[in-house]
């Protein structure tokens, strides 16, 4: 009985030694560079070495993890900033993935665009021949009423206050008129420049020209 338990103790102090052993070989050590800048391999590293970076070497000098060194202050602001732009660009995606979603609601195609810019082009110089075809009324009123003025004065005839009552107010619906020309016009351009970046974006959601 005492042999039994002598040589399960001398078992067991084996199995220990080889555990041992084996935990021995399977070390791993650490690889990198000292304050001269030499590769060292120990299995240790200096804690003031870490931030430097290191490899782990296995037991068969296989690189098992690397390490990198600690970013510096400007590494870590151009990482920032990287990220920012990331998701900036990525927000900016989501904002265009909306409009196009809106600008395919209204219009399927860049013909589609073509056809709704004409209708709003001709609109807008229907309103601007409108307001010059008045100004020429106007411009034809002002002249007899004129001339009629002119008369009396040869006349020697004093010029009725009607007469310039009526005048002046010719004078200023020409004035408005002239304003709704010129507004008409930059309307026009607006509705141009508008059309051009729909068609355009169109062009490239869709795929025509």
């Amino acid at each position: 009985m005492e042999l039994k338990r002598t040589l399960s103790q001398v078992g067991v102090t084996l199995l220990s030694l080889v555990l041992w052993t084996s935990s021995v070989e399977a070390a791993q050590y650490f690889r990198y560079k000292d304050e001269n800048g030499k590769t060292v391999l120990a299995l240790t590293i200096p804690s003031e070495l870490v931030s430097k970076g290191y490899e782990i070497i296995n037991d068969k000098g296989r690189v098992v993890e690397r390490v990198a060194p600690a970013l510096t202050v400007s590494q870590i602001e151009m990482r920032d900033a990287k990220i920012e732009a990331e998701r900036q660009a990525e927000l900016d995606k989501k904002r265009q993935d909306e409009i196009d979603r809106k600008l395919l609601k209204l219009y399927s195609q860049p013909e589609d665009a073509i056809r709704v810019l004409n209708r709003k082009i001709e609109d807008v110089e229907g309103l601007i021949k409108s307001n010059e075809a008045k100004i020429e009324s106007i411009e034809r009123q002002v002249a007899e009423l004129e001339e009629r003025a002119a008369e009396l004065q040869r006349k020697g005839m004093g010029v009725p206050d009607r007469l310039t009552v009526k005048l002046n107010g010719l004078e200023k619906d020409k004035t408005v008129a002239m304003q709704v020309i010129a507004m008409q016009q930059q309307s026009r351009l607006d509705v141009l420049a508008e059309f051009e970046k729909v068609i355009a974006r169109l062009e490239v959601i869709t795929g025509e020209r």
